[in-house]
């Protein structure tokens, strides 16, 4: 994946991702490169490393970067992961390397209710003053409706009162089951103030546009803020153009822009007579509900836009909720097969919203 940044009238190299995979599917590798203005080449800056298991999760994942005093890759953190029956993450501990051996600094636990759905993370952070002591820092909990999720709320926790208080809010609306806007709230004062909303926008079922608005108080109305556009090449997403909105000269800028390679042979397959598989919110940000209609085994690959598979999975009844919050912003592909029958649907991941 390859990251441009505008400069005065031309684009600029600015970033770029290249990523292996594990036979079984999973990332294996990403090595992260910067450009270096002056001698025109890119120069390696992180490299982290998959450890896969027997089941094809990422057991482990191992966070280097380069020293320049030392001359060489320094371990930097390291993130081990446990997961339920389904294939969900429960805990993600996340170690720093201080020096003096690996210390755990945070650590995530998720909970999910019956239909696989996460409704709770809790964020814990070790205490500075005794770092064997891992205290509550943080919460988001998940709600659901009929087209997905449809509110996550934040909350912090206060030591002195040892409570829980609400710090942001984002509420999701659907047309179509797709994703049409997202506004985002600040608790403020006791009660729920405007900050930010995104609308997104579809030619057919592709996003073509996510304006990013800005909620001004003063003037009580949105101003825009940023936005990213979307084009696509033979069906496929090929570039993201990202602009900021100019006050000043009331105009759109470039900032940058994302290319990615092109798919090859993913959607040359077999389609049923009828769909048999339905995927929502679509596009998505952390996680995505997988619904099937057929009462036998179905499963599904999950391939990125250079054809490469980055998940495989067997459905678990015959709806599927699956986290994909690892994955990098872009266009993915969800091959199904049920017997003789393959369905593949694009799917299209957006960053996070935190």
């Amino acid at each position: 994946m390859l990251i441009e940044e505008w400069v005065k009238t031309g684009w600029r190299n600015a970033g770029k991702i290249e990523n292996t995979y594990d036979p079984l599917g999973p990332l294996a590798k990403q090595d992260y490169f910067e450009w270096d203005t002056v001698s025109n080449i890119w120069i390696k800056i992180i490299i982290i490393t998959n450890k896969i298991d027997a089941n094809g999760t990422i057991s482990e994942s191992l966070s280097q970067m380069w020293d320049e005093d030392e001359n060489k890759w320094m371990n930097f953190s390291k993130t081990a992961y446990t997961y339920n029956a389904a294939k969900d993450v429960t805990t993600a501990t996340t170690y720093m390397d201080i020096g003096m051996g690996w210390m755990a600094f945070f650590k995530t636990t998720s909970e999910y209710n019956s239909s696989n759905q996460l409704t709770k993370e809790l964020e814990q952070s070790a205490d500075l003053l005794n770092p064997t002591v891992i205290k509550n820092s943080s919460q988001t909990l998940y709600t659901y409706n009929s087209d997905g999720l449809y509110q996550s709320l934040q909350q912090e926790w206060n030591e002195g009162t040892s409570a829980w208080v609400n710090q942001f809010r984002s509420s999701y609306s659907y047309a179509s089951k797709k994703v049409i806007s997202v506004l985002e709230e600040n608790f403020e004062g006791g009660g729920w103030v405007n900050s930010s909303k995104q609308t997104l926008s579809y030619n057919g079922e592709d996003l073509s546009q996510e304006l990013d608005q800005k909620w001004n108080p003063q003037t009580s109305a949105w101003e825009n803020d940023g936005k990213d556009m979307y084009t696509y090449s033979g069906g496929n997403l090929h570039v993201i153009l990202s602009q900021q909105w100019n006050k000043l000269s009331s105009a759109w800028v470039n900032e940058s822009r994302t290319t990615f390679s092109p798919i090859t042979a993913i959607l040359q397959q077999v389609m049923p007579d009828q769909p048999f598989v339905r995927v929502y919110p679509n596009p998505f940000r952390e996680e995505i509900t997988i619904e099937t209609s057929r009462e036998y085994l179905t499963s599904f690959r999950i391939f990125n836009s250079a054809g490469q598979m980055v998940s495989v999975f067997v459905a678990d009844g015959l709806k599927t909720r699956l986290d994909l919050g690892s994955l990098s912003r872009g266009t993915y592909f969800l091959r199904a097969v049920s017997g003789n029958d393959q369905q593949t649907i694009k799917i299209i991941k957006q960053n996070k919203m935190f």
